[in-house]
């Protein structure tokens, strides 16, 4: 049986309640608990156990969701269950926000803001994929 500490249990609820957004965007119709665990093992084999306003995963969102989608998928093929993203057992993608938005806003984004928090340029760039939604422009 394994035994989490009560710091780790705090630290993985803040890091799904930071990525709830993200989740939602990237991954919208798929098991919500599958994605948040695969990222967050991710994020511990790549950034480790903390995750604060300064952590690079921020910046680095391929790093934390690369395995999410298969994990997803595999899940769904296990278990039948298909829900409203059965499109992804057939291989469709996602919506391009980690693949392709993220990684050509986040570094303007690092450029124009210097004194701000990985975390916070992740909100700014939720903030413009919202406008980017609305306008379809960027």
């Amino acid at each position: 049986v394994k035994k989490t500490n009560k710091r780790s249990t705090e630290m993985y609820k803040r890091f799904c309640s930071k990525y709830e957004t993200l989740r939602e965007i990237e991954f919208y119709g798929l098991g919500a608990h599958t994605i948040k665990s695969a990222m967050w093992q991710m994020h511990k084999k790549n950034f480790g156990t903390v995750c604060n306003a300064a952590c690079e995963c921020a910046v680095n969102l391929g790093e934390i969701t690369c395995s999410a989608i298969n994990n997803s998928i595999k899940k769904q093929i296990k278990t039948k269950r298909h829900g409203k993203r059965s499109d992804l057992v057939k291989g469709n993608p996602t919506v391009g926000f980690v693949d392709f938005f993220a990684p050509k806003f986040t570094p303007l984004l690092q450029e124009e803001y210097l004194h701000e928090t990985n975390e916070q340029i992740y909100e700014r760039l939720i903030h413009m994929w919202g406008e980017h939604k609305k306008q379809f422009r960027f």
